[in-house]
This record gives C-alpha cells, sequence and structure tokens, in this order.
C-alpha cells in the first residue's frame, strides 16, 4: 500500500509539473498575442494616418495642377494644318469674337498632344494676365450665344473653306477635374438636366429637367 501510495504521490508530482509548465506556456503565448494585438493596432493606425496623408497629398497635388493652368484656356476642333502658325490661327478666331486686343496678352500657344486618331490637337492657350484670359472666355461665350446651331461657333466662321464643325472654348482643366466634369456632364444628361459643370473645381448640376443642352 505504502508502494502504491508512492507511486501516486509521485505521479500527482509530475502532474502538477506538467500543469503548472503548460500554464506558463499559455501564460507566455497569451502575452504574445496581447502584444501581437498591440503591435496590429499600432500598425492598422499608422496605415490610417498614412492614407489620410496620401489623401491629402494627392488633393494637393491636384489642385496645384490646376492652379498651374489657372491662367489657360483650350480651343477645341480647329483643323490643324501644314506649316501652321498657331498665332495666326488665334487671331482669326478674335476677330470673329472680337478680341483682337487680348490676344496681346497671350503669353504662349500651342497645340496639345492627344491619343485619339483623326482628331484635331487642340490648342491651349496661357494668357500672361488672367482679367486678360477671363475676357477673352466672355468674348468668345457672348459671340456662341448668337449661334443657336451647335455649341461654340461654327468652324465655317473662320474659313468657308473648311468643313462643318464646331470652335468650343473652354477651361484648361487638369485630368482629374476633367474626368470629374466628364462624369457630371454624363449624369446631368442621364437626369435630364439642363446644365453641369465645374464651379471652384467642385461639381454641381443646375437647371430644370430638359432636353435642351448647350456647353461653350
Amino acid at each position: 500500500v505504502r508502494e502504491t501510495l508512492t507511486e501516486v504521490k509521485n505521479e500527482v508530482c509530475e502532474l502538477k509539473k506538467t500543469v503548472e509548465f503548460v500554464s506558463e506556456k499559455f501564460d507566455s503565448l497569451k502575452s504574445e498575442i496581447l502584444a501581437l494585438k498591440d503591435e496590429v493596432k499600432t500598425v492598422r493606425s499608422e496605415i490610417t494616418a498614412l492614407k489620410s496623408e496620401n489623401s491629402l497629398l494627392r488633393s494637393q497635388v491636384q489642385d496645384l495642377q490646376q492652379y498651374s493652368r489657372r491662367d489657360n484656356i483650350v480651343i477645341n476642333g480647329i483643323p490643324e494644318t501644314s506649316n501652321e502658325n498657331v498665332y495666326d490661327v488665334l487671331d482669326n478666331v478674335a476677330d470673329i469674337i472680337h478680341a483682337k486686343d487680348l490676344n496681346n496678352s497671350i503669353r504662349v500657344a500651342h497645340r496639345l498632344p492627344t491619343r485619339m486618331k483623326g482628331k484635331e490637337r487642340p490648342i491651349v492657350v496661357r494668357f500672361a494676365f488672367r482679367h486678360s484670359r477671363d475676357e477673352w472666355i466672355c468674348c468668345f461665350k457672348e459671340e456662341a450665344s448668337y449661334d443657336a446651331s451647335g455649341p461654340g461657333i461654327s468652324l465655317k466662321r473662320l474659313d468657308p473653306d473648311l468643313p462643318q464643325g464646331r470652335i468650343t472654348a473652354a477651361d484648361h482643366l487638369a485630368q482629374h477635374p476633367l474626368e470629374l466634369l466628364k462624369h457630371t456632364r454624363d449624369v446631368a444628361f442621364q437626369l435630364e438636366y439642363q446644365d453641369s459643370g465645374l464651379q471652384n473645381y467642385r461639381t454641381f448640376v443646375d437647371g430644370v429637367p430638359s432636353r435642351s443642352y448647350k456647353f461653350v
């Protein structure tokens, strides 16, 4: 009986040691898990902060891109000719919209590249002064308002020998607001709204249900 009791005591002792060992390992594993949870929480916070910073930087870059174009306009729809002088083309447009004097404020003008084959390359114009650019746009819009046959001005007014087409002028938008404008116009057309555009580079849709659209 004593031998049996001794064996049982030894087994209990060994079992107790095993339980203590497992308990220590469990406590150690538990501590590691808690530490990993804290680390994951920290990493998630850092990721959130980085996303916020990235969004802010992207917004600032977009604003800078648009700000650098603040004195620009883009003219579309004028066919390109060999040995073309863009400034002569702009003088002809200025004659139509009665803005000849404003062309003296043009700092630089050139054709923009386009990925669409067969499409006329637009002309970008940078003015030396913002007010000159704004006055030029106003003159263009006023002249376009007299032409109810379509947006902008008829290409025939530039040269009767040119094919049918329209000359349009607009702000020189950076890629992001340009895509935003296109999306806004698509939505506006789908909703049958009269007008859509960008104001202070924020989208807006303003009007009443109508199928009459006119973009200068």
